[in-house]
């Protein structure tokens, strides 16, 4: 495959595909994010580099397949040399509307586990020759709807792999398990008021210590994690019908003043511009 940067977006950015490699990029940090209402998967080509999903770290290695649902907040960190190679595949719900089964492996898993594939080294080599495929589509054909919706089936026939291997790996390199208790918590009681105080005390820690090693684990100060997260839940109960007011104070925001000053530091936008 080359490896040139390939980004295609189609059909109401259902699902994009890109190959992309970065030299010289020493520890380069990618900023910590989500995909709202759609899905990722990463497949590892080369470099040295941790895939941080949710307080967990995963040490990637080459031919590595790496998943996060949309409620999942992840990115990758570049670590020596600077080098590195990368498919990403993310998909939509709309994408599995035929094929909703396709997508249990991103929403059938407790957040920040079993992000890693393990796939046999068949699986994964029929998963580079789909990739070969699409990227010689690609470069090759004409941006039509025939050739996305080739490219969509070659995408289907990946989900289907992976959904089918046996994917739950833990081949974390590091965890620190009250931290992802404390995930846990807070995204079992996001709706709830939730304060450091109460963390704290919950868990028996100082508040300094709490502070400090979630940074260390997140990337996110804990309250700026809580403030993320009720976005993003904010966002899918707004998409299911209801006005911002109330599905702002649904995802546990105080006020929808609060909720707006938030998004709009956070997005860059007002929310009710879409951005």
């Amino acid at each position: 495959m080359d490896v040139q940067d390939i980004d295609i977006h189609v059909d109401g950015n259902d699902f994009s595909y890109s190959h992309s490699r970065n030299d010289g990029e020493i520890n380069k940090n990618f900023i910590l994010h989500n995909h709202n209402d759609s899905f990722e998967t990463l497949i590892f080509l080369d470099g040295n580099a941790d895939f941080i999903v949710e307080g967990s770290v995963y040490s990637m290695k080459k031919g590595d397949i790496v998943i996060a649902g949309s409620n999942e907040l992840h990115r990758m960190v570049v670590r020596s040399e600077g080098k590195y190679e990368r498919i990403v595949i993310t998909t939509n719900y709309k994408f599995f509307y035929m094929l909703p089964e396709l997508k249990s492996i991103f929403i059938n898993r407790k957040l920040g586990t079993g992000n890693l594939l393990c796939l046999s080294p068949k699986e994964n080599e029929l998963i580079h020759e789909i990739c070969g495929k699409i990227e010689y589509y690609i470069s090759t054909y004409p941006d039509d709807e025939l050739r996305s919706q080739v490219i969509r089936n070659l995408i289907s026939e990946i989900m289907y792999l992976i959904n089918k291997s046996d994917y739950i790996k833990e081949n974390i390199k590091s965890t620190d398990q009250r931290v992802k208790q404390i995930l846990i918590y807070i995204n079992d009681h996001l709706t709830e008021r939730i304060t450091l105080d109460e963390i704290a005390d919950i868990f028996f820690i100082s508040k300094y210590h709490l502070c400090r090693i979630f940074k260390k684990h997140t990337g996110m100060t804990l309250t700026r994690y809580i403030n993320y997260k009720r976005l993003i839940l904010a966002r899918e109960i707004h998409a299911g019908g209801k006005n911002l007011i109330d599905s702002s104070l649904d995802a546990g925001f105080d006020s929808y003043s609060t909720f707006y000053k938030i998004f709009k530091k956070e997005m860059g936008y007002s929310p009710r511009c879409g951005g």
